[in-house]
């Protein structure tokens, strides 16, 4: 609109200068009604874009062909600084992040292991009890008929457990018995030390057993822990240099950049349901708009005049064809 009224204005000076230098001017005249009513209008600029063909049902979008794009990187070194930069500064986030996941994971693999190891020492210990009461059954049955015979021999409290002998000689039954009783004080002492060694040596070996799995347990908890700190570390590398290769970045020889091409397609818009009536229009407003409508045309003519060393009167030659085709023309190039 600005254009038209810029070249409008111009065409008048033009004219009024034209006019001014040459007093003679050809009379003609313009029949309104022979004018098609879209020239008594302004038209609005049409946008630029995509054509949208109408076919009856829908509207036909046309394609796009296969476009190719190259980029083309100026300061390569500044650039492969800069990734490196921003590189090394998401390896140590995401480092970072995985050690703690990583770091949890190892506290329940401890957990877990320690569980399992308590439940081992446990039943251990439930074996360890068993052994002993076996050990005790056999001690007890050894021990019992001697502790009874030397009751028999002694009496009970045994007065004399370190079978210390009489400052006095004893007689041959006495001396028997005593020298039994001696013998069998040996016996039941051996038997207690041979049954403490056993119950010593089980022990033993369960702590022995207990004290090597939960070493070989501590091993495993901290070769899981290490493993997974190793793994966050690779696998926080990995994805780095996975995603720089995803890019596929060619600093120095620039980048293609591939645009496929888009078909074209048909879209069939829904049915609507009929519009309601416009309100109706003041009778008076509609004068009032097509007063305004001629005011413009009449603008127009005196323009087209002007350019064209024309005076409008009355009686003059028609015109009329020659004013609606350069007032197409002027209407086009808006």
């Amino acid at each position: 609109m600005l254009r038209w009224i810029a070249s409008a204005t111009l065409a008048v000076t033009a004219g009024i200068f034209i006019g001014c230098s040459h007093s003679s001017k050809e009379s003609v005249s313009v029949d309104f009604s022979r004018v098609p009513k879209a020239a008594w209008e302004t038209g609005t600029p049409s946008a630029p874009g995509v054509t949208v063909t109408a076919v009856p049902g829908a509207v036909l979008i046309p394609g796009r062909p296969a476009v190719e794009l190259i980029t083309q990187v100026k300061d390569v070194r500044a650039v492969e600084k800069l990734l490196a930069e921003q590189q090394e500064e998401t390896r140590r986030k995401l480092e970072k992040g995985l050690a703690q996941l990583y770091a949890r994971l190892a506290r329940r693999f401890e957990l877990k292991e320690l569980a399992a190891l308590s439940d081992r020492e446990r039943k251990r210990y439930d074996d360890l009890n068993a052994n002993i009461r076996l050990v005790f059954e056999q001690y007890a049955a050894d021990r019992l008929p001697r502790v009874t015979r030397l009751a028999f021999l002694a009496g009970f409290p045994d007065p004399n457990p370190t079978s210390v002998p009489p400052e006095a000689p004893l007689g041959k039954v006495s001396q028997e018995k005593f020298d039994e009783a001696k013998a069998l004080r040996g016996e039941i002492t051996q038997l207690d030390e041979s049954f403490e060694a056993t119950v010593k040596a089980l022990l033993d070996e369960i702590d022995n057993q207990n004290a090597m799995d939960r070493t070989d347990s501590r091993l495993k908890i901290e070769l899981n822990a290490d493993d997974l700190r190793r793994r966050a570390e690779t696998e926080a590398s990995e994805q780095v240099n996975r995603a720089r290769q995803s890019l596929h970045l060619d600093l120095a020889g620039g980048q293609t950049i591939r645009m496929p091409a888009i078909p074209a397609r048909t879209i069939t818009p829904p049915r609507m349901p009929a519009p309601e009536p416009a309100p109706k229009v003041d009778s008076a407003l509609d004068a009032n708009a097509a007063l305004w409508q001629k005011k413009m045309l009449e603008g127009q003519v005196r323009i087209w005049a002007a350019v064209n060393r024309y005076q409008v009167q009355p009686g003059g030659r028609d015109a009329t064809d020659e004013f609606i085709k350069w007032n197409a023309e002027n209407q086009a190039g808006r």
